[in-house]
């Protein structure tokens, strides 16, 4: 993973250098997919894949082709938590007070995003799928928040945060640093749930043999 991780970091930082490079925001992501095709699942190879779809609609600012391909990352990515606690058995038992609290954290986040954000977006298709895109992505928190690795939630965290930055700037109001505080948390939580796959599979492994 250190190898992945430096090859990846390399390319956030190609990102964020001012040098010219054809769709440059594409490049992260895409580094974590290559890897993780011939050592993940590729349920979770396809989740980076769109998760990069997502990155070039952005880059052409066509914003419904963004969402549409970040919906269906994090639907990949709910599949892939749902498989590996299937598969796995990721225990839960014993821990409803703890399940209750998350999914009270994301009824509040769903809420905020039905209150706060939906009624300043104009297009009424648009807030049909901002509405969705929030079911989804709050989902995919939940499963993250599920898992035994701590780095699938801190990943899962960050990517909602970068979202939610992402949306109230271009709906609500004007934040400051808005890039910074939206592609920073993004790559940084790609990374980490790329991360946890990683050391889920090693672990899996290690308690097979």
């Amino acid at each position: 993973m250190a190898a992945i991780s430096l090859v990846f970091f390399l390319g956030v930082a190609a990102y964020f250098s001012p040098i010219a490079i054809p769709c440059k925001v594409c490049i992260p992501v895409a580094l974590l997919a290559i890897p993780a095709i011939f050592h993940l699942p590729f349920i979770f190879f396809l989740a980076l894949i769109l998760s990069a779809l997502g990155d070039y609609f952005g880059a052409v600012h066509s914003f419904p082709g963004q969402m549409g391909a970040f919906a269906l990352a994090h639907l990949a990515y709910i599949l892939y938590f749902i498989t590996q606690k299937v598969l796995h058995g990721t225990e839960i038992k014993g821990h409803l007070t703890y399940i209750r609290a998350m999914t009270s954290v994301v009824v509040c986040l769903f809420i905020i995003v039905c209150c706060c954000i939906i009624p300043n977006v104009k297009e009424t298709f648009l807030q049909v799928g901002i509405g969705i895109y929030a079911l989804l992505i709050l989902t995919m928190l939940r499963c993250a928040m599920m898992q035994k690795d701590k780095c699938f939630m801190a990943g899962a965290i960050l990517f909602v945060f970068s979202d939610f930055i992402l949306a109230w700037n271009k709906f609500v109001g004007h934040v400051p640093n808005a890039w910074l505080l939206i592609m920073i948390p993004y790559y940084l939580g790609q990374w980490l749930l790329c991360l946890g796959a990683m050391r889920t599979k090693v672990r899996i492994q290690n308690s097979i043999e």
